[in-house]
């Protein structure tokens, strides 16, 4: 199972999948690409940040997520919200 090894991965990269939230969820850096879905997600959702569309984009956000922390990545995404509360800061 994906979420038995979420420490195994620094950052999960993956289209629209469930198992992406459940990493959010227990505080793991991920990257969403959801390709064909021009309206996913909605622009004023905090997703948005984490969702690159073009190939460039992709890569240099992944440059970026690579040497950052786990608590950096969600302060700097505002993603502390979706985030067990059961996580230590």
């Amino acid at each position: 199972s994906s979420a038995m090894v979420f420490n195994k991965v620094d950052i999960g990269i993956s289209s629209l999948s469930t198992i992406m939230y459940e990493r959010l969820f227990f505080g793991f850096k991920c990257l969403i690409l959801p390709d064909r879905y021009e309206d996913y997600p909605i622009e004023s959702s905090n997703f948005r940040k984490i969702c690159p569309r073009e190939p460039v984009n992709f890569e240099l956000l992944l440059a970026q997520l690579i040497n950052q922390s786990s608590s950096k990545f969600f302060e700097e995404f505002n993603l502390k919200t979706y985030r067990s509360k059961l996580l230590s800061e």
